[in-house]
């Protein structure tokens, strides 16, 4: 149990390492976790869905694209800008928000089925009557892995729960006010942010 427990430690501590690795380009870092984004303009008109590239003092970089996610390898065809005096409104959301959610949750849910397991085993056998009966059952390995099957069912539907509420609206009226109260916020739902941290160095 002890291995299985290490091992499983072990495994959300890589996980974690590799969603964690930034990139550098031209004193920006990448975010591979960068949003799709919708922008409806002063005048009522809607851009395509894009990707939000990046975003300067008083400007968001676009690229048009069918995909929905971007690497750092990426070379867009091109860039659109657009000022925030021309933006309305906008709506960012995550690549496959529901599934990523669910996926992380699952994996955090693991270590949460198996500390169940633990917890009930060294419990059970306490309580009256029926406790020795349920002692022999959870000492079965089964019982280890329907604690683990569980803890992950659950870890996962928080998960994307969590996920599904990736969307964000922003309402910007073509206000600077409005734009400088949200750039933090937009520059970090980028692909390329300013986010300081350490970070590997791209070609």
């Amino acid at each position: 149990m002890k291995k299985t427990i290490g091992l499983l430690i072990g495994m959300l501590i890589w996980v974690i390492t590799a969603f964690s690795q930034v990139l550098v380009k031209d004193g920006l870092y990448f975010n591979p976790a960068g949003r799709q984004v919708w922008i409806m303009d002063m005048q009522g008109k809607e851009y395509p869905r894009a990707l939000l590239y990046k975003v300067s003092k008083d400007s968001l970089f676009l690229v048009e694209t069918m995909s929905k996610k971007m690497t750092s390898k990426s070379v867009p065809t091109e860039i659109k800008r657009i000022h925030y005096s021309q933006v309305k409104s906008l709506v960012t959301l995550r690549k496959s928000p529901g599934k990523q959610g669910a996926l992380v949750g699952g994996i955090i849910g693991i270590p949460l089925g198996i500390a169940i397991n633990a917890a009930t085993s060294n419990s059970v056998e306490s309580a009256p009557v029926v406790g020795p009966v349920f002692s022999e059952m959870i000492d079965q390995p089964s019982s280890v892995m329907v604690s683990i099957l569980f803890g992950a069912g659950v870890g996962a539907g928080l998960g994307a729960l969590v996920g599904g509420m990736a969307k964000k609206n922003w309402e910007l009226d073509g206000s600077f006010e409005k734009f400088q109260a949200i750039i933090l916020d937009l520059d970090k739902r980028a692909f390329w942010s300013r986010t300081s941290g350490k970070g590997i160095p791209v070609n």
